[in-house]
């Protein structure tokens, strides 16, 4: 009885672990790695300089967000942007709160018209930036 238990809970811890191993990872936001389910914003167009990658909706770009190894602030400072999400899209704001003009950022891949999951130049959203949230 005392074997087959053993067999049972070296099975179980077998089993447990495979499990442990295959868990998707979680993308982690502001750590300057881009990863799949992230938005990113960078401070130049045509995806240069530094950037910010975010997993969530961000409500006030003027928390204290900056780009990463950057001393500058994330809040109307984006001059391109992507989106990293394969399964929603995205919509930044000009203005905190999710309120003002915006632009429509489409799941990863996709286009449509003029509208993408990436710009490489904002228009006149560049440097405009304030807020986004996954739509």
């Amino acid at each position: 009885m005392i074997r087959k238990t053993g067999v049972a809970l070296a099975i179980t811890a077998g089993v447990l672990g495979v499990a442990a191993i295959s868990a998707p990872a979680f993308a982690a936001s502001g750590n300057g790695v881009i990863e799949t389910g992230e938005f990113v914003l960078w401070k130049n167009s045509s995806y240069g300089a530094q950037l910010r990658d975010e997993y969530s909706a961000v409500s006030n770009y003027n928390d204290g967000r900056y780009f990463v190894n950057s001393t500058t602030k994330l809040n109307d400072n984006a001059s391109s942007i992507a989106n990293y999400d394969n399964s929603l899209g995205v919509r930044t704001y000009t203005d905190s709160g999710y309120s003002g003009s915006y632009i429509s950022v489409l799941a990863y891949g996709q286009a449509s018209g003029s509208i993408s999951w990436a710009y490489s130049s904002l228009g006149g959203f560049n440097d405009e930036l304030s807020s986004h949230k996954f739509v």
